[in-house]
């Protein structure tokens, strides 16, 4: 499952299937078409398939 904290400058990912920690990124590297499982944040609604804020 992907959790994500979409801020409108950095985003912060933890993807709960893998063994490391979350990694904190710029949001303009997101790619166009990235979709989380489960969001916060300010971009979290249209970047996530369920959004909690």
């Amino acid at each position: 499952m992907l959790l994500a904290d979409f801020g409108t400058s950095y985003c912060k990912i933890l993807d709960t299937n893998q063994d490391h920690g979350p990694r904190v990124m710029a949001s303009r590297d997101l790619e166009p078409g990235f979709m989380a499982d489960l969001a916060t944040g300010h971009n979290a609604a249209r970047r996530s398939r369920r959004s909690i804020n």
